[in-house]
């Protein structure tokens, strides 16, 4: 399935054809792992990337950490900058904290 998305371009925003949306999650407490799970139904969307700070998280399959039956093939990680770095993902989804002071840093990441 193609899906648009948008860059921003001179004088608005552009859209390109894609084949699938590149998602990043970042937090993967209770929220992130709904968010995690709501966007593994949807098509046109992978899960490529997933940063927490939980040791108890880092290392791990991201399909343990949601409780699946199946490995994801994405490993979590702590270390935000290199990932973000080499998988080259369209979205970063942040469900770190609900204060944007706390999460700017995050977001000038992406």
């Amino acid at each position: 399935m193609k899906v648009s998305k948008p860059f921003r371009g001179v004088g608005g925003d552009l859209w390109m054809a894609m084949d699938e949306i590149r998602v990043v999650l970042f937090g993967l407490g209770p929220i992130g792992q709904r968010i995690a799970h709501t966007i593994l139904g949807k098509r046109g969307i992978e899960i490529v990337g997933a940063v927490d700070i939980d040791p108890g998280k880092v290392g791990k399959d991201l399909g343990e950490i949601l409780g699946l039956d199946r490995r994801l093939g994405v490993t979590v990680t702590d270390d935000a900058d290199t990932l973000l770095d080499k998988i080259g993902a369209d979205v970063a989804v942040i469900a770190t904290t609900s204060y944007v002071r706390t999460v700017y840093d995050q977001v000038v990441k992406c």
